[in-house]
């Protein structure tokens, strides 16, 4: 019989303040993004022999940000390598609509949906190439309204088993239920703190993607002005 926790307001401060303290140096299997900070707009092709394109690169276009006036249209950011890491669309010089992460080697890293600046619609995280034969697997469901995660969000182990499903309103924590990977229950405790753990690291990553691409987007915004 699973369980499930109900959170009370007190809870949620809980899990505020939890948000706002240091991430674990190794969070739950996702890379690090070291590799990103020399990321940037790829303003031509590379030269024939430069780089020999992954497949995930031959539907994106080299050009980076178009239209040239940078507020509408593809917003593309390429590594010192060539190899694409982000890829979306600007509406009015903000993010909108299905946002793509990569990993340095490729793999789709999370999947996000945005209006204006703020997450919205689905969204999913996803196992990348350190996490060997999981890579490309699903890590993480849910959907965002104005910003927060709203009704269920679900996580899952590496071999695809459930692992948390969560509860939310309008951003609020609202029940947990979890499971080991045996297909166990876990305890009320392990389920609570599961969730808190998990929906923190969650947080820290997308908002540590989101402040890279509005970094960029503005240093090209001023290369253009």
């Amino acid at each position: 019989m699973c369980h499930l926790i109900r959170f009370s307001i007190p809870v949620f401060a809980a899990l505020l303040l939890c948000q706002c303290a240091s991430v674990p140096e190794e969070p739950l299997g996702e890379p690090k993004l070291d590799d990103m900070e020399e990321a940037k707009l790829d303003p031509a092709p590379p030269k024939a022999g430069d780089h020999k394109p992954k497949p995930m690169d031959e539907v994106v276009p080299a050009t980076g940000l178009t239209p040239v006036s940078g507020k509408d249209g593809r917003f593309v950011i390429r590594d010192p390598k060539g190899a694409m890491r982000v890829d979306g669309h600007l509406k009015g010089g903000r993010m909108d609509g299905e946002w793509q992460y990569f990993d340095p080697q490729g793999r789709r890293l999370a999947l996000v949906n945005y209006r204006a600046d703020q997450r919205h619609g689905a969204v999913s995280l996803f196992y990348v190439s350190k996490d060997g034969k999981a890579a490309g697997r699903k890590k993480m469901t849910g959907t965002f309204v104005d910003g927060s995660l709203n009704e269920f969000a679900r996580t899952y182990y590496a071999s695809g088993e459930k692992e948390l499903e969560r509860e939310f309103d309008r951003g609020i924590l609202q029940a947990v239920r979890g499971w080991k990977e045996d297909g166990k229950a876990l305890s009320d405790g392990e389920a609570q703190s599961a969730g808190l753990q998990v929906t923190q690291t969650e947080e820290a990553l997308l908002s540590e993607l989101e402040a890279f691409v509005q970094l960029k987007i503005r240093e090209h915004a001023g290369a253009k002005s």
